[in-house]
């Protein structure tokens, strides 16, 4: 999980309710991505091994351009 997903999921609630009306709604649309991102809210990847048969879920990044991951 990256560092600034995890500040915005600790401190993004307290932040937003604070500040939140004062924020660009497209300011708000990336705090809420970043929160998002690699969680089940934006899906799963399924990627299987034939040789031995095993899977792995990676989930998925949330595509926003300013996201670090």
């Amino acid at each position: 999980m990256g560092a600034i997903a995890e500040i915005f999921r600790q401190f993004g609630p307290e932040y937003l309710a604070k500040y939140g009306d004062a924020m660009p709604a497209n300011h708000l649309k990336v705090i809420e991505a970043i929160i998002r991102c690699r969680t089940e809210a934006c899906g799963t990847n399924i990627f299987g091994c034939v040789k031995c048969n095993r899977s792995i879920a990676v989930f998925c990044s949330c595509g926003n351009r300013h996201c670090p991951t």
